[in-house]
């Protein structure tokens, strides 16, 4: 598990600069492993991300590592998308690394229906607004909900709870909020 100060969505790429003993182990023990490799991202929702002691959320999302690069000093940067969501069973000692037993987290149905293309036109739009160079991902293979939630500049505490409904018209309402809450901050900053 790596605790972050951020919440992955589905779909969302990670670029990650490990540096800390503790994760140093971590990567080295994914690749000594035959597997597909990947980890449990969390979003730490009190404390810091180094040194330990912070206090993690209970739903986080699996990275798979796209691309791995090993630096002369033995850190380590690379290159993840979150995949599937997951909720914390149990917080497993932290030795060498934070670990945790999970179960998938997955959608119970559809919900109310919405328009997902135009959701995520939305998120494109008021992300450049806000200043950020950001184009419509085209064809998308996860949740609209989740590429509106990572394109658009939306806090942290409002993608963790996208992260937790399981049903994509409960998300859907989720991202409309926090975008409206986003446009009345560009329109205060504009006045």
């Amino acid at each position: 598990m790596f605790p972050l100060g951020l919440a992955l969505l589905p779909g969302a790429v990670l670029p990650l600069h490990v540096f800390e003993p503790r994760y140093r182990r971590m990567v080295a023990d994914l690749l000594a492993r035959d597997d597909e490799m990947s980890f449990g991202v969390v979003l730490i929702e009190r404390g810091r991300e180094s040194g330990g002691g912070e206090t993690r959320s209970e739903v986080g999302t699996l990275a798979r590592v796209l691309d791995l690069r090993v630096l002369e000093d033995g850190r380590f940067t690379m290159v993840t998308v979150g995949t599937e969501r997951f909720e914390v069973n149990e917080w497993l000692p932290d030795d060498p690394y934070p670990q945790a037993s999970v179960t998938p987290l997955t959608d119970t149905d559809q919900g109310e229906s919405f328009d997902g293309d135009a959701l995520i036109a939305r998120a494109v739009e008021l992300a450049r607004r806000a200043g950020h160079e950001v184009e419509h991902p085209g064809e998308v293979s996860v949740c609209a909900t989740f590429v509106a939630g990572t394109i658009a500049p939306i806090a942290e505490v409002d993608r963790q709870r996208l992260l937790r409904l399981r049903v994509p018209g409960e998300r859907a309402v989720a991202v409309a909020e926090a975008l409206d809450d986003l446009e009345a901050v560009l329109r205060f900053a504009q006045d």
